[in-house]
């Protein structure tokens, strides 16, 4: 009987290379789904309380205000400001709620103070730390509420 010492056949190599590029897809799915929840996380809304204080303008004890309904608005900031840099220069640092709106990332509607309906202004700082993180930080000033970061 004679010894084959060709190596692989045609049909071994075809094997292969399917398994070895269904690892390589997947492999790279998780990748990018790590670093799309990484920038996610690193939203301010995802900060301890005692890092963020909210503040009331109105100090009026029959006004019940949710807090929740002015974090959404944060959100809504920050998710345009997340857009707008996809596109902006690297060195951009701040994104006034005035220029998403006249870039179309916002409506104009889509920032009204959740009790009187007049409309609210913001920015939202963009920082990238020494891990190439994107850090997003939304301040958010309505006539009822005030988005105040302190840094301690």
């Amino acid at each position: 009987m004679k010894n084959n010492n060709h190596g692989w056949s045609f049909r071994e190599m075809i094997v292969f290379m399917v398994i070895f590029l269904v690892i390589l897809v997947i492999i790279s799915i998780k990748v990018q789904t790590f670093y799309k929840n990484n920038i996610k996380r690193n939203i301010t809304n995802d900060l301890p309380i005692n890092d963020r204080e909210e503040t009331i303008t109105s100090s009026s004890e029959e006004d019940s205000i949710d807090y929740d309904d002015y974090t959404d608005l944060e959100s809504t900031l920050v998710d345009a400001a997340i857009e707008f840099y996809k596109t902006a220069d690297e060195s951009t640092t701040s994104v006034s709620s005035d220029a998403l709106i006249e870039n179309g990332y916002l409506s104009s509607t889509d920032l009204l103070d959740i009790k009187d309906k007049t409309p609210c202004t913001g920015y939202v700082d963009i920082e990238k730390d020494d891990d190439y993180n994107i850090n997003y930080y939304p301040h958010l000033k309505c006539a009822n509420y005030e988005t105040e970061v302190t840094n301690d």
